[in-house]
């Protein structure tokens, strides 16, 4: 008979500590959630990312005033075309302005 009560107590203390590791697992993974958010002034940017395949995308990103587009694939990331330099004609200002492919 005591060792019934001895086993529902271990097992009562079991599921008390299983239910502080989840607990501090949400609580961190929610904490994560709030993280400081890097300043809107960064020197690099994503402007725009197009998902070719299930995992190929095309990535558009902006270093201070240039625009680079990125092919990235399981074996690496590629530059595809780098923006004219001096060339004002890949200033974008706004995502939206770029020409939409009709799928």
């Amino acid at each position: 008979m005591e060792f019934g009560v001895e086993f529902v107590k271990m097992l009562g203390a079991l599921f008390v500590v299983l239910l502080v590791l989840v607990g501090a697992l949400v609580a961190v993974k929610k904490a994560g959630m709030w993280a400081k958010k890097p300043a809107g002034n960064e020197w690099i940017q994503v402007v725009a990312q197009h998902s070719i395949g299930i995992k190929h995308h095309l990535v558009l990103v902006k270093i201070q005033e240039s625009l680079l587009l990125v092919g990235v694939s399981p074996q690496g990331m590629h530059l595809l075309t780098p923006s004219p330099s001096g060339s004002s004609s890949w200033a974008v200002t706004d995502p939206q302005t770029l020409p939409r492919s009709e799928n």
